[in-house]
């Protein structure tokens, strides 16, 4: 009772296509019925004509026949052969005996059975055929007269014969006219058949095509309100869906229920739906909780991680004065202790000078990522020869190569020109890549090519430090622009350092509007690309950049 009175879709689907089937049986039928009535009707005329067709034909050939009997007759009596005169009696007779149950037999397939008379279409050949029997009868009587008379041989005879066979032979012409008669009228009848036929078959043919149009747009009616039935419910749930997809993951999100209006399918699925709704406005409660949470803890965090920065970098001096004592002093007592030849104290003083350059270059490094990461990076832009900065740079890092024997090569465009962007920067870009450079190879090649390019109307210099060392993994070279991090930690025990370099040269090329890429391959060594515009001031954030 409950699929009846709710049926599922498949029912219903079901039901369309019994539904559509149903008018297509029905255009059947029609349509075989209307062509067998039709066709019926077409047997009867055609049927009928052709049978009057035959039948005047054997009418035509019994006269013909006993004309040329009644001429026999005369031959054979001037030739007094009487046998041949009586046999040719007999047969005329048989003639004429079979002529009139024809045309009779005609007559009866042209009148309507309930009233004897004649029907519209055949009345007039129906009067023809009362005629042509007429016409038959007396040529009967005329004919036996004559076989009697030529039976006679006296003259008086005779000349009564040749009255009879003159009076056949005219009433057999008045015949023959009559059969012509005949003969158009039935031509008429058929020529009128012919065209009732072809009425008959374009009636039905446009019956039928009517029948079908009117049951195809019924059945087109019925499914276009069954379907808009059956998607009531599921243009509900899309509308919802639609209205839900505009403002989910927004403030403007509130769970309504769709009404489930039906238990099939349909019903289902905007009962699953609502359920979804509900539980999407569960989780987006959540999620603006742990949101607000999140942005909370962010918040907290940037200001902690901006007062770092700033306390960093306002502790540049403070950090540095004292360090820069001990390094002084320390180069002082090294001194005396030549002049008072304490050679035992010198090495101790230089591990002490030493320690204290590794860590300002720690502190300095330090600094300047907080400095940048606090906005208070000072970029300094000027012109400067590339060539001749170039050049420095290689003497300042030549005794670097030489620690792990490497040899350093250099290719340099001629005419590079002046650059203007910050020369410190640029001097300790190049410096942090050829030390690592030189840090990671051992008996190698360390190159260090400059040229300068052209892309989308902007001039860019272009320097490459390739190395020969031990390379990096793809993993490695995820994490090679981290700070604090360099590739794993077996490297940093063997190599030590902080992993500084690279972040900060990374900083100082996106401060001057560039890049640095790097490719490499574990054992084969690694290439590091860096490319900066040849007029770097107008990519410099105008808080950052100095004019002294």
């Amino acid at each position: 009772l409950t699929k009846l009175v709710h049926p599922s879709l498949g029912v219903k689907i079901g039901g369309l296509a019994a539904m559509l089937l149903t008018a297509l049986f029905i255009v059947g039928i029609y349509s075989f019925f209307q062509i067998r009535a039709v066709g019926n009707e077409i047997n009867v005329i055609v049927g009928t004509d052709l049978t009057i067709s035959s039948k005047l034909s054997s009418v035509e050939r019994l006269i013909t026949r006993r004309r040329d009997l009644t001429t026999e007759m005369a031959q054979y009596r001037a030739q007094n052969r009487l046998d041949k005169v009586e046999e040719a009696v007999q047969e005329t007779g048989s003639a004429s005996g079979s002529t009139e149950p024809e045309i009779v037999a005609i007559q009866q397939l042209i009148v309507d059975p309930e009233t004897g008379e004649p029907t519209a279409r055949y009345s007039q050949l129906h009067a023809l055929l009362a005629t042509l029997m007429t016409q038959d009868r007396k040529i009967a009587e005329n004919t036996a007269l004559l076989g009697a008379e030529l039976q006679q041989i006296d003259d008086y005879n005779r000349v009564s014969a040749t009255q009879f066979l003159s009076t056949v032979i005219t009433e057999t012409d008045s015949i023959e006219q009559t059969l012509v008669q005949v003969d158009e009228q039935m031509l008429v009848l058929i020529e009128e058949s012919a065209a009732s036929v072809q009425s008959k078959q374009r009636t039905a043919i446009t019956a039928t095509s009517i029948v079908g149009l009117v049951a195809l747009l019924a059945g087109a009616i019925a499914s276009v309100l069954l379907v808009r039935r059956l998607t009531r419910s599921v243009r509900v749930v899309s509308a919802k869906a639609r209205e839900m997809r505009s403002v989910v993951g927004t403030d403007e999100f509130v769970h309504q229920d769709i009404p489930v209006i039906s238990s099939d399918e349909i019903g289902e699925l905007a009962s699953v739906f609502n359920e979804m709704s509900a539980n999407l406005e569960r989780n987006i409660e959540v999620r603006r909780r742990y949101e607000g949470e999140l942005a909370e803890a962010r918040d907290e965090a940037m200001r902690a991680n901006q007062a770092k920065s700033y306390f960093l970098a306002n502790m540049s001096h403070e950090l540095r004065t004292p360090l820069n004592a001990i390094i002084g002093y320390s180069e002082m007592l090294e001194e005396e202790a030549q002049e008072l030849e304490q050679d035992s104290l010198i090495p101790d003083l230089k591990r002490i000078n030493q320690a204290g350059q590794h860590l300002l270059t720690l502190i300095t490094g330090v600094l300047d990522l907080s400095k940048i990461e606090a906005g208070l990076m000072d970029v300094f832009v000027e012109d400067f020869d590339l060539n001749k900065e170039v050049g420095e740079v290689l003497g300042v890092v030549h005794p670097l190569m030489k620690k792990n024997s490497n040899r350093l090569e250099s290719q340099i465009a001629p005419g590079l020109g002046v650059m203007r962007a910050d020369t410190t920067k640029v001097r300790q870009i190049l410096i942090n890549l050829l030390s690592n450079a030189a840090k990671f190879t051992s008996d190698g090649v360390v190159q260090l090519v400059t040229d300068s390019y052209r892309d989308t109307g902007e001039e860019w210099i272009r320097f490459k430090v390739i190395d020969s060392g031990i390379g990096m993994t793809p993993e490695q070279l995820e994490r090679v622009f981290i700070e604090f991090t360099q590739a794993d930690s077996s490297i940093s025990r063997e190599y030590e350092g902080t992993g500084l370099g690279l972040t900060i040269s990374k900083q100082f090329c996106m401060l001057m509007g560039g890049d640095i890429t790097v490719e490499s391959t574990p054992g084969k060594g690694s290439v590091f690309t860096v490319c900066l515009p040849r007029d770097t001031e107008k990519y410099v954030p105008a808080e950052m950049l100095s004019s002294n």
